[in-house]
């Protein structure tokens, strides 16, 4: 389970990668309160959150989709991949 939270966290860095800004006067100007974060906040603190023992992660994620949107989208596609059965001879 820990790859899979290593190889969803180096995804997200490579799919969202954000520019840094040079211009100071406009990285930190503030709209409002529904202001959005991104991906590699919403990765960051969603591993610095302690663990839930579910046995239901589909759920879980459905259920926090609020807080983590794009890791929930995510996880909900890795999680309803069905799985095989793989019989060693």
């Amino acid at each position: 389970m820990f790859y899979l939270y290593i190889t969803v966290a180096r995804l997200i860095e490579t799919l969202y990668q954000i520019p840094e800004s040079d211009d100071d006067d406009f990285a930190n100007i503030s709209v409002g309160p529904n202001i959005a974060r991104s991906p590699t906040h919403e990765l960051d603190e969603y591993l610095h959150r302690p663990v839930d023992n579910t046995k239901e992660p589909l759920k879980w994620w459905v259920q926090h989709s609020e807080v983590y949107p794009d890791l929930s989208r995510m996880a909900m596609d890795f999680l309803s991949i069905p799985g095989e059965l793989a019989i060693h001879q």
